[in-house]
């Protein structure tokens, strides 16, 4: 556990420093909403469930890769509401 401490803390510094230089939320606006809708959600609720199922679905397509496609376009994974 020691050893993970000074990878977290320049992990840490990484995001920080990124986050300094780049500004507010500015990695979102960069976005279009057909390539990330989930960023422009208003329901925090529907934001987290979307981005919940998203991360299992790479978790599943990381040990059965038998759905794995080169190009997931708009509206491929649908939003989570409940």
């Amino acid at each position: 556990m020691l050893r993970l401490i000074p990878s977290a803390v320049a992990c840490a510094a990484y995001f920080f420093i990124r986050r300094r230089l780049t500004g507010e939320d500015t990695l979102v606006r960069i976005y279009r909403k057909v390539e990330n809708p989930i960023a422009f959600s208003s329901d925090p609720k529907e934001r987290a469930l979307s981005l919940l199922h998203l991360h299992a679905m790479y978790a599943g397509l990381a040990f059965f890769p038998a759905r794995l496609s080169c190009d997931w376009s708009f509206a491929c994974v649908p939003m989570v509401s409940r």
